[in-house]
């Protein structure tokens, strides 16, 4: 038959462990007796006015026109067609960003499609933006 002896460390180690395994359990047993907090009752609110959210107009894809035509890239701005989310990217790459963006809303203009809608993304590369006045 072997030694059954244990170092005092270890022994400390499991005594430690059996009294936290205790404590979690008292702990468990004391949270479930606690009714939960009782949270105030939820008001209905009433809108006083009808919200419509804007539907889709047909610029949010592209025409005939516009077919084969995205990417379309210069060396100062892009414009990208993703056809999940029916949204036009636009980055504008150089500065100045003004005169740039002027010529891509021209051009997205000139398919039909209003630059200022809800279907049109606009961005830029990092260290290109409109002057601060």
């Amino acid at each position: 038959m072997s030694n059954l002896r244990i170092s005092k460390k270890t022994f400390i180690l499991i005594i430690f462990l059996i009294l936290l395994v205790i404590i979690l359990l008292v702990l468990k047993i004391l949270q479930g007796k606690n009714p939960p907090a009782q949270l105030p009752p939820i008001e209905t609110i009433t809108p006083t006015t009808t919200v419509t959210s804007p539907t889709p107009s047909s610029s949010c894809s592209p025409s005939e026109k516009t077919r084969g035509k995205f990417p379309f890239v210069t060396p100062n701005y892009t414009i990208q067609y993703l056809p999940v989310p029916k949204k036009f990217f636009v980055m504008i790459l150089a500065n100045p960003y003004e005169k740039y963006k002027d010529e891509a809303e021209k051009w997205l203009t000139s398919y039909g499609i209003d630059p200022n809608g809800p279907c049109v993304f606009w961005t830029s590369a990092k260290g290109v933006a409109p002057k601060t006045q």
